[in-house]
């Protein structure tokens, strides 16, 4: 639950971004950001997505929900990271959890507006397919990781 609206905060420069720095200030541009406790889910695997989360600053967790009903832990992101980005782009669920592990300011931007800005900016979607492609690549490893881990903790 959000607990106050503020304007938009700028990271302090060093903070990594998963992409273009035109891409971030441009989603920055498009909403407000909020500020989040610890513990916030932010989406579920599994939800419609709605839009895309900018975190401004604090820490997420994303994790996968296997067929067991168990999360693992997809990777631990910082500021700068596009939460939700492949959901919206392609107007599925989220295909992944986010939880803030941090008090955490974050931007949301609707997916509608999402879309429409990449529309506006054709040379920033190389970007927007280059994080797409990172994040999607990155899941079978990260799924046999805990596979292999779960075979040798139980040999």
């Amino acid at each position: 639950m959000a607990i106050k609206n503020q304007p938009n905060v700028r990271s302090r420069s060093g903070e990594a971004f998963t992409g273009h720095p035109d891409l971030r200030a441009g989603f920055e541009a498009l909403a407000p950001s909020t500020f989040y406790p610890r513990g916030t889910t932010l989406f579920r695997q599994g939800e419609p997505s709605r839009g895309v989360y900018l975190l401004l600053r604090g820490k997420a967790n994303l994790s996968l929900r296997a067929d067991n009903g168990r999360a693992m832990t997809f990777r631990n992101v910082g500021p700068g990271y596009v939460l939700g980005l492949p959901g919206a782009i392609l107007n599925r669920t989220y295909l992944l959890t986010a939880e803030l592990i941090d008090d955490s300011q974050v931007a949301f931007i609707p997916s509608a507006d999402v879309v429409e800005f990449l529309k506006k900016r054709g040379d920033l979607c190389y970007e927007v397919v280059q994080m797409l492609g990172g994040e999607l690549l990155a899941l079978p490893q990260v799924v046999n990781q805990k596979v292999t881990r779960k075979k040798r903790t139980n040999a």
